[in-house]
């Protein structure tokens, strides 16, 4: 799936609100944390971390791998579970005063099972998409 937005901030400043662990924390929807295993490689090209989100009542841990990192115009990266990997990754381009966010989301199912409730639940998960990519402009905004 993919998703856009226009944000009105430098290109510079959207790329390292995305690249940056405490910055995701603070605009993408019920993340509690993202962390690093060496944060000082947090913008490095495979990089490993751990994202901890809220799931209803419930709370979960990815495993995070990083996979493109092209400051500023993109920022990759996979989560993954026993169920599924998915790919993330946003594509930043430069338009004057604004910055065009192209958000891109992939999921691979690891069991049949996975794959029927990621089809069951692919609105859901959509409109989430959509709500993170939001929240990055909100976000962003206010900041500036």
């Amino acid at each position: 799936m993919k998703y856009s937005v226009k944000i009105n901030a430098p290109l510079s400043t959207v790329f390292q609100t995305i690249a940056t662990a405490s910055e995701r924390e603070q605009w993408t929807r019920d993340v509690i944390s993202v962390t690093y295993n060496d944060p000082a490689n947090e913008q490095i090209e495979g990089a490993m971390f751990q994202q901890k989100q809220k799931e209803g009542k419930m709370t979960n841990t990815y495993e995070g791998k990083n996979l493109q990192v092209t400051e500023p115009s993109l920022f990759s990266y996979q989560l993954m579970n026993k169920a599924f990997t998915m790919t993330i990754s946003y594509h930043l381009t430069d338009q004057g005063e604004m910055t065009y966010v192209e958000q891109h989301y992939e999921t691979e199912y690891h069991s049949g099972f996975a794959k029927f409730m990621g089809k069951l639940f692919q609105g859901m998960t959509n409109k989430i998409a959509k709500d993170i990519l939001d929240g990055l402009k909100m976000y962003v905004e206010k900041e500036e």
